[in-house]
């Protein structure tokens, strides 16, 4: 059985950046609030508001860009993020967000070429290099994943213990990468500084799980593990396969 690859959701990004113009920040929170309603009408008539404005507005692009992203029409995402981009060509979330409209209309290429470019000088636990490693992993193409993560990891260790979302997802997909490449031992060693940093992460705890299970290492360990994950847990889908996990444990000698 080979390990469960659980992936981190890939977000779009949404924060403020500095603008060329004056907005008032009561606009700002306007359009946070629209974006939670889901409205088309309410979305856009508060993103206008501002670049009526300043007509290159990062966030009022990007946020009218993510709605219709998640509204799956990618072709208005698109042209909202080719408007940011060519304002501003160095901005890495609209280049991060760029790459998934990409990967959303099914051109892996243009998708993965965005993202490395977002990827290179920004935050090593920044959303461009969290996507890029879990669309390796998800392609089981864990030798590029190792690439990039093998020098990430030992900056982004330290946030572990922080709970930094993306740097424990990070830290999954290196855990998850290495088992897929053969490295068991630096696999193990990657999971239990994330144990010992107190992560509380159900998807990282639970490819942990596997890993122990499949490697046949301290069943004691094991059940410490299951029995964290079933409690910090109540979906029913993941707590099934957590159960089914220790019943694989129980049959083992």
């Amino acid at each position: 059985m080979m390990i469960k690859i659980i992936l981190c959701s890939l977000l779009l990004s949404l924060s403020i950046q500095g603008q060329s113009k004056s907005v008032d920040s009561v606009l700002y929170k306007n359009l946070s609030k629209v974006m939670k309603l889901k409205s088309e009408k309410d979305i856009v008539e508060a993103a206008s508001k501002i670049l009526a404005i300043d007509e290159n507005n990062f966030k009022a692009i990007n946020a009218l860009a993510i709605f219709y992203y998640e509204a799956k029409k990618y072709n208005m995402a698109k042209l909202l993020l080719e408007r940011g981009l060519k304002a501003d060509p160095g901005n890495k979330e609209l280049k991060n967000n760029m790459a998934l409209v990409h990967f959303a209309q099914g051109d892996r290429r243009k998708g993965l070429v965005a993202l490395k470019d977002a990827a290179q000088g920004g935050k090593v636990d920044g959303e461009s290099n969290l996507n890029l490693s879990s669309i390796y992993v998800e392609h089981r193409d864990y030798e590029k994943a190792l690439g990039p993560l093998s020098k990430i990891y030992s900056k982004i260790k330290p946030k572990l213990k922080t709970k930094s979302r993306a740097a424990v997802a990070l830290a999954n997909n290196y855990a998850v990468s290495l088992v897929g490449a053969k490295d068991y031992s630096a696999a193990e060693k990657v999971f239990k500084t994330a144990q010992e940093a107190g992560v509380r992460d159900t998807n990282l705890l639970y490819n942990y799980a596997v890993f122990m299970v499949q490697q046949g290492k301290n069943k004691e360990d094991a059940y410490k593990v299951i029995s964290r994950l079933k409690f910090l847990t109540e979906d029913q889908k993941l707590l099934r396969k957590v159960e089914l996990l220790e019943k694989t444990l129980d049959n083992k000698k």
